[in-house]
């Protein structure tokens, strides 16, 4: 896939949250159950080869009333987290851990608790798993609204021995696949089989895989769990109380092989887990002015609509406090941003590298309610390309006043395609 084909835009409405830098490297994020009527919290954790603990985030729900209740879900386009104690949700946002949304669960069965959460379609779909033993089952919600849609789109698992149950739950945003586990106990064991679907024939999967562990089974021995990073090809199986990693580059297939365990170290187990992706945005400069433009020195740039992560369609890049009725154009460059390098007709420093490569965007006529109140926002949607995977692009946006008299630019921006 080509830079050019990577980056066709599109002018969007100025309603698209912002994006904030959360981490700069993937984490895994998951709901801790603490025990009945007591309140759970959210714990992060990296799981790179030395394995630190996992820290506290914040609190959340009260405990569940099944051990394999819980599930945790990351939307990328608003930059928030899922949870769920098996009977209710919360949707709480990483930047300042405000609750964006709670709701009871629309359950298919109600003897049955969720025990999965995974976030599919481009962060419009929250889909359910739901257990119990001998028992399980897959539905969506519709995220447009809050609370959101529940959707006539549920399906039995008919494969479960009477007492197996499934909780862990992942989506492939890449291939658009589920992931799913079934735990089979066996006394003072249990046995773990992967499967995996297409999302539109989810409860039909296509293959599936033993998953061996490692660690001491005092630290769990039932998938509780998962995560899937479509950058790295590797999935998180949660068993509790350690977390074991696997490289699974095409889940259509399958084909895994463990890689490495982390003990989560810190209060009690995860009983659900997301993937958060990590990437990087760095400012260059400041926003300015020319002569035969009025005086909007507060010009500025922003990334906007959640993580650039891949799949996520809402990503774009908007132009705050510029003059009324300029004119806007995005320059976006492959690469790093320059130290800048200035013309006699610019009030400031071009960023972007300049070249062959680099895109020069229409945003139209900028609008707003007042003289140096105009914006604009353009859609840069992130393809399934695991190529663009930390992919570093430099942007910056220029603001032609009247017939051109006057040039307004943005400061630069230099970020990363999550990773």
């Amino acid at each position: 896939m080509t830079f050019r084909s990577f980056l066709v835009a599109s002018t969007l409405a100025l309603t698209l949250p912002l994006s904030a830098q959360f981490t700069k490297d993937p984490l895994v994020i998951g709901w801790v159950d603490q025990g009945p009527r007591t309140l759970g919290a959210v714990h992060v954790q990296s799981l790179t080869n030395n394995c630190p603990k996992a820290t506290f985030f914040t609190s959340a729900l009260n405990g569940g009333v099944l051990f394999a209740a819980g599930g945790t879900a990351y939307d990328s386009v608003t930059q928030s987290v899922w949870v769920t104690n098996g009977l209710e949700y919360q949707q709480i946002r990483l930047s300042d851990k405000k609750v964006l949304c709670k709701f009871k669960a629309m359950l298919m069965d109600s003897k049955a608790l969720v025990s999965g959460l995974a976030i599919g379609r481009g962060g419009t779909r929250l889909i359910q798993l739901e257990t119990r033993p001998g028992y399980a089952a897959l539905r969506s919600y519709d995220l447009r609204t809050c609370p959101p849609t529940p959707l006539r789109d549920g399906c039995k698992l008919s494969f479960l021995g009477r007492s197996e149950y499934a909780a862990g739950l992942a989506y492939d945003s890449v291939h658009d696949f589920l992931l799913y586990t079934v735990t089979q106990p066996l006394g003072t064991f249990s046995r773990n089989m992967l499967y995996v679907a297409k999302e539109g024939s989810r409860c039909k999967p296509i293959c599936k895989q033993f998953l061996s562990q490692c660690g001491p089974p005092l630290l769990g021995t039932d998938v509780l769990g998962l995560g899937y990073d479509p950058c790295q090809g590797k999935l998180f199986a949660t068993f509790g109380g350690k977390t074991v990693v696997y490289s699974l580059p095409n889940p259509g297939t399958c084909k895994l092989k463990l890689s490495h365990c982390c003990n989560k170290g810190f209060g009690l187990w995860f009983k659900g887990l997301a993937l958060v992706p990590g990437w990087r945005q760095f400012p260059f400069g400041s926003g300015c002015v020319g002569k035969g433009c009025p005086f909007c020195n507060k010009i500025r740039l922003r990334l906007t609509g959640g993580d650039p992560s891949l799949g996520n369609p809402r990503f774009g890049v908007s132009i705050e406090f510029a003059p009324l009725r300029s004119y806007g154009l995005l320059l976006l460059d492959p690469g790093r941003c320059t130290k800048g390098v200035g013309y006699p007709f610019l009030c400031g420093a071009i960023f972007p590298a300049v070249g062959p490569g680099t895109l020069v965007i229409p945003y139209g006529f900028l609008q707003g309610k007042a003289q140096c109140l105009a914006g604009g926002a353009m859609a840069l949607p992130i393809p399934k390309d695991p190529k663009l995977c930390g992919l570093t692009l430099c942007t910056q946006a220029l603001a032609i006043c009247g017939t051109g008299s006057g040039i307004g630019l943005t400061q630069g921006i230099e970020f990363t395609v999550a990773h």
